[in-house]
């Protein structure tokens, strides 16, 4: 039986341009014979292409160039590639090299040398640190260890979601330029001391002007996402058009107070599920009659564009389910978990329970995640909302958007602990 052992690599071929780097590995092979002298060599070729602006990563198939037929297959393995694609440690040790010359070839002197960050040479920092060239090397290496004691249940690292567009600027100085704010030194500090917080500072200083707002504003998702751990929560987009329709009517100054207060006073993990929701709402209406100048909370104004998109989309589809879904259904004496069976059901449980998961019903419909409900078998009144991810939790939910309480969060840990689900949301804590 011949044993095979990857012996060397021969060379590493790296092109880089403003969209794209290309990585060649040439890989040779030694085929061993047992029991005999003989051995024979094979090159093999790997091929990675990298989207920095992105992000995504393709990995074509080995391809043996001994053979004259050469095939290709592609996978989509999206941002950060799993860890079978972790490529030898001479390979990375040239790559850096090769594309921060290439780099430096196309943006010029100011791209930093990747060895001035003290982080672990691998593919998926190498790739954040080709499509950031210009970030801080104290926030990028910030980022990168807070990233990797955050694996989400995919096993990925959270990188993708702190991209600063890489247009050859520093970001901190290129967020006051595009908002033409005046540079605030403390602004520069915060970002020091909490640099996971550098896209919602973006996104805010899209909509809002005055740098003291700016200031409070980014303060107190500090400490909201200091309480709630950081996650995605703090992926807010502010640029949406409903924040610039709110500050148009309302000037920033009231809305910020608005937003302020409702983090500041919100003790049931809701914000980002709120505040993005109510972006996305916004957007899809076809028209809006809500008076965006009287007097409203928050949470006031994501029901009403909840209800109004609910209505707009109120077109009655039938959900299919897979055999694996449908096994996650259960009861008990007291509740029942079960699948909405169309997008009206969907529709009347979100106005039930008062929360959004009606505008969920595209998402349901075409596999993005799957809604359970959780009823009261006495009453067949729906008492909670499960968002399912493939086997993980994304979010727990029971009326007015409040965490679970009692027997209803009771029975859903014993469905977690039983069918040997995967938790990712704040909303079960405590659940083992």
């Amino acid at each position: 039986m011949p044993i095979y052992k990857f012996d060397f690599i021969n060379r590493v071929r790296v092109r880089v341009s403003d969209s794209k780097v290309r990585i060649g590995i040439f890989q040779t092979m030694v085929n061993l014979w047992n029991g005999t002298n003989h051995f024979a060599k094979s090159v093999y070729y790997d091929h990675i292409t990298i989207n920095i602006k992105t992000g995504y990563t393709y990995s074509f198939g080995r391809i043996n160039l001994n053979k004259k037929k050469i095939s290709k297959s592609i996978h989509n393995i999206s941002y950060n590639p799993p860890r079978w694609l972790d490529i030898p440690k001479e390979a990375l040790n040239h790559l850096y090299t090769l594309i921060r010359n290439e780099m430096r070839n196309v943006h010029g002197e100011n791209v930093p040398d990747y060895k001035s960050y003290p982080i672990e040479l691998n593919l998926p920092s190498l790739i954040w640190y080709v499509r950031n060239p210009y970030i801080n090397p104290k926030v990028f290496s910030t980022i990168i260890h807070v990233c990797k004691s955050m694996i989400n249940v995919n096993n990925r690292y959270y990188l993708n979601k702190f991209y600063v567009k890489n247009d050859c600027s520093d970001p901190i100085m290129q967020m006051f330029s595009n908002s033409k704010l005046p540079y605030v030194k403390s602004f520069k500090n915060i970002v020091f001391s909490r640099p996971m917080g550098l896209p919602v500072l973006f996104s805010i200083t899209r909509t809002f002007k005055n740098k003291d707002l700016i200031r409070s504003l980014y303060i107190s998702y500090e400490k909201y996402c200091n309480k709630v751990g950081w996650k995605s929560n703090i992926h807010i987009d502010f640029s949406g058009s409903i924040y610039k329709t709110l500050v148009k009517y309302k000037n920033e100054r009231i809305i910020a107070a608005k937003l302020i207060n409702f983090i500041n006073n919100d003790h049931e993990n809701n914000v980002f599920f709120t505040l993005r929701d109510m972006s996305r709402f916004y957007d899809r209406l076809i028209s809006c009659d809500f008076d965006f100048s009287k007097k409203y909370s928050i949470n006031e104004l994501h029901d009403y564009l909840a209800d109004t998109v609910t209505k707009q989309n109120c077109e009655n589809e039938m959900i299919s389910y897979t055999p694996d879904e449908l096994a996650l259904t259960t009861s008990d004496s007291t509740f029942s978990l079960v699948l909405p069976k169309d997008t009206h059901e969907l529709i009347n449980v979100g106005s039930e329970m008062k929360i959004c998961v009606g505008s969920y019903a595209d998402e349901v419909v075409y596999k993005m995640c799957t809604i359970y409900v959780v009823k009261q078998n006495d009453l067949g009144t729906p008492v909670g909302c499960i968002e399912m991810s493939g086997s993980a939790v994304k979010q727990a939910k029971g009326k007015n958007n409040k965490l679970l309480q009692n027997q209803v969060k009771d029975f859903v840990a014993k469905w977690v602990i039983e069918k040997e689900l995967l938790i990712a949301t704040d909303d079960l804590r405590g659940i083992a």
